[in-house]
């Protein structure tokens, strides 16, 4: 289960971020995904991983760890887990080893991805007025198209 979450969240991360449709993405994002392995090791404690800590922290709102619990709880109330399942689940991912594997998981990606800089940067960027408009921007559709698909589920 952990490893489809994490793929599911980095393809999800992947495509939102996308500007051109490319006929060759899919292709690409399948061979990426065949050799794509999740080190939910712990990470360093140097200055790059602290910066990553205070971005999350500055982009808050809705991040992957209460979006897998959200789920769970659609899950639960849709009937497909009990209650105990639902609980342990969610205790799993919100102070349990699942948290510290998925919060190292998307550490490590964040290291590949971009530099001190950049982080220093994104964070500065969601500090700001127009970074926490973006960051409810960025909640409010995820919401909408939640509530799309209930409706069209329904």
């Amino acid at each position: 289960m952990k490893f489809d979450l994490l793929t599911f969240f980095y393809l999800i991360s992947n495509m939102l971020f996308c500007q051109k449709t490319n006929p060759d993405i899919f292709n690409k994002i399948t061979a990426e995904v065949a050799n794509f392995k999740v080190d939910t090791s712990a990470v360093p404690q140097d200055r790059l991983i602290a910066e990553i800590i205070e971005l999350r922290q500055a982009k808050g709102r809705f991040n992957n760890n209460e979006a897998i619990v959200f789920k769970i709880s659609e899950d639960h109330s849709k009937g497909n887990l009990t209650a105990d399942k639902a609980k342990n689940m969610e205790t799993f991912f919100t102070i349990g080893k699942g948290k510290t594997w998925l919060d190292n998981a998307v550490m490590r990606i964040y290291r590949t991805l971009f530099t001190l800089s950049e982080i220093e940067k994104l964070t500065r960027f969601y500090r700001s007025s127009a970074g926490q408009k973006f960051a409810e921007m960025i909640v409010d559709g995820l919401k909408k198209g939640h509530a799309k698909a209930m409706i069209k589920n329904n």
